[in-house]
């Protein structure tokens, strides 16, 4: 019995945190949540995405993934939910969550055009803020391009510190996908801006030559 209240004492201790992160008002774009079922599908088997179904309800945010449309947009917190259930689930490790944050636009038809047609390093950086502008209401994203060098600004989003790697691994893979895979790059650093109002540096190098 105490080994279940202990349980169940970190398991509202857990979603307590999720909600106070994700309490600000915004939506999400289904495809992301859509994106996160394809993943676990096809690494871990159909049943796992039933396990991460069935604990997003003992969390008290339901998502049925084979309901959610790709156009619709749905509260933001879903995507704290969805994200930290898979974690937990199937027992992730940053590794594992930067390899999922890589495989996500690698998975996207959107993606793969907008690497298409916008085939220069200025070009994606901005293209990456409209883009995350169409699947995210909450929160902005800006960019800075120097030689060998990229930060982004993640600003007006809380994410817990235990999901980052999954942007080190989504945003490194978009750059690479212009850059080169075999060009070194690589999350250097980071940073949490402010503590009190959520913004989130990421820094992002690369060897060798780029494209401008």
């Amino acid at each position: 019995m105490k080994q279940n209240m202990e349980a169940t004492k970190e398991q509202d201790d857990e979603i307590g945190a999720i909600t106070s992160i994700f309490k600000q008002p915004g939506e999400v774009r289904g495809v992301v949540l859509c994106t996160d079922a394809k993943y676990v599908i096809k690494h871990y088997g159909k049943q796992a995405l039933r396990d991460v179904e069935s604990y997003t309800s003992e969390l008290g945010y339901p998502i049925l993934y084979d309901n959610i449309k790709a156009t619709a947009l749905y509260p933001v917190i879903l995507r704290g939910i969805s994200l930290i259930a898979i974690y937990k689930i199937l027992g992730f490790k940053e590794d594992d969550l930067r390899k999922m944050g890589w495989a996500a636009p690698r998975n996207s038809v959107i993606t793969k055009l907008m690497m298409k047609y916008f085939a220069s390093l200025d070009m994606i950086v901005e293209e990456l803020q409209t883009y995350w502008r169409r699947n995210y209401s909450v929160d902005t994203l800006t960019g800075r391009l120097s030689k060998q060098s990229v930060q982004l600004l993640l600003e007006g989003l809380n994410i817990p510190k235990k999901l980052l790697p999954y942007l080190e691994g989504y945003f490194t893979s978009v750059l690479s996908m212009v850059i080169g895979n075999n060009s070194n790059v690589s999350m250097t650093n980071i940073e949490i801006v402010n503590e009190n109002s959520p913004c989130y540096r990421f820094t992002i190098d690369w060897q060798g030559s780029s494209m401008s």
